[in-house]
């Protein structure tokens, strides 16, 4: 517990001096390129002997051959088309599996860096003003992110979130494209694409954005509904896997507590921030990317609920859309003046450590301790 407390101490100082001191832009670089740095470290050293570590080891250390020999045939798992060949290509240059760890890690921080540079720009003044690219890796940190391996959903999540850059241009082509690349990597990342239509919605009124969320939670609760009834009987893959999560549930990724625990847990967080997210959202309703993220955030709970209700494994759907809320918090300190920006960092940083202490305790195998390559910490 010892290395995740001074972690976060380190991510406290960054995301201070970022938020409350007038930095230059050489300084605000310097602190940017710490926390990038030092996410791409954390990420690139983690070595745990449990959950999805040996699968993703196997996976990279199985291949042998050609990239459609030893996708077909050696593919044990039944890992991703996508997510294979990323595994081919950099095994034929260096056969080190921490070495595919290390360009993992800095594929999906570089693209999480790219997308927090690029998303508060272009679409008005206000937004553009000031970025909050320390802080988001912070929260990124808090939320366990970098405390397991970067797994291939981190990927697909990731890609999904670069892939808001042409909701806002309007390039659906260039959309559908980077989402296909994400569903390649991880299949969940399928129903990112009603994002197009869902971070566009262009309203004032509640009611309307309310009946949105009710016909999304009805039409995801229907899917998921019939996939509990008819996957587990379908052939292939797809089949096998419903039938591992029905059957093993929270077991299967490791959790510590109970179906009820978790979605109590879930839903009040998902609460919490909506109403915090709600709150704010008359007084940045004229910025379009506010409003957006919001209506992807309120789709994300939407879903969640959805899934929650029949199997709690299934919320990873959710992911990509709650994944949003670590660029919706940081408004919070433009929000308020800057006497009460302070109570707000305080009252911040603590609910990320509640959070991340929660999170280091839901795993079993998280509780021993940081397990790097060089030992537990």
């Amino acid at each position: 517990m010892g290395f995740y407390v001074a972690i976060f101490c380190v991510f406290v100082i960054l995301s201070f001096a970022e938020v409350f001191l007038r930095i230059k832009p050489p300084q605000k670089r310097l602190i940017e390129f710490i926390a990038l740095g030092l996410s791409i470290f954390l990420s690139s050293i983690r070595c745990t002997p449990a959950g999805d570590y040996l699968t993703y080891r196997f996976c990279f250390e199985e291949i042998r051959g050609t990239f459609w020999d030893s996708y077909l045939h050696a593919n044990t798992h039944k890992m991703e088309l996508g997510y294979y060949l990323l595994n081919y290509i950099v095994k034929n240059l260096w056969d080190n599996y921490q070495f595919f760890v290390f360009v993992e890690a800095a594929m999906t921080n570089l693209i999480l860096y790219h997308v927090s540079k690029s998303l508060f720009k272009g679409d008005d003044e206000a937004a553009s003003r000031k970025d909050f690219t320390v802080t988001i890796f912070f929260i990124e940190w808090s939320l366990g992110l970098y405390n397991i391996i970067i797994v291939r959903q981190t990927i697909a999540v990731m890609l999904c979130l670069y892939s808001i850059k042409y909701i806002r241009n309007k390039s659906w082509v260039k959309f559908l494209l980077v989402v296909a690349i994400a569903t390649l990597i991880h299949r969940t990342s399928c129903i990112w694409i009603l994002s197009y239509g869902l971070y566009n919605i262009k309203t004032n009124r509640m009611i309307v954005r309310l009946k949105y969320f009710f016909f999304l939670l009805i039409g995801i609760g229907i899917l998921i509904y019939t996939i509990r009834e008819i996957g587990p009987s379908l052939p292939g893959v797809f089949g096998s896997k419903i039938r591992i999560y029905l059957d093993r549930g929270s077991e299967y990724i490791g959790l510590r507590y109970s179906n009820l625990f978790l979605i109590f847990k879930s839903s009040i967080n998902v609460l919490l921030l909506l109403f915090v997210f709600r709150f704010m959202l008359p007084h940045f309703k004229s910025e379009k990317t506010y409003v957006g993220l919001y209506n992807l955030y309120l789709s994300g709970a939407a879903i969640m609920i959805a899934t929650l209700c029949i199997n709690n494994v299934f919320t990873r759907l959710a992911t990509s859309y709650n994944t949003v809320s670590i660029f919706l918090l940081p408004y919070a300190f433009r929000y308020v003046n800057r006497r009460e920006k302070i109570i707000v960092f305080v009252i911040f940083s603590l609910y990320l450590f509640l959070r991340l202490f929660v999170y280091i305790h839901s795993m079993n195998y998280l509780i021993v301790g940081y397990e790097t390559i060089f030992g537990v910490l």
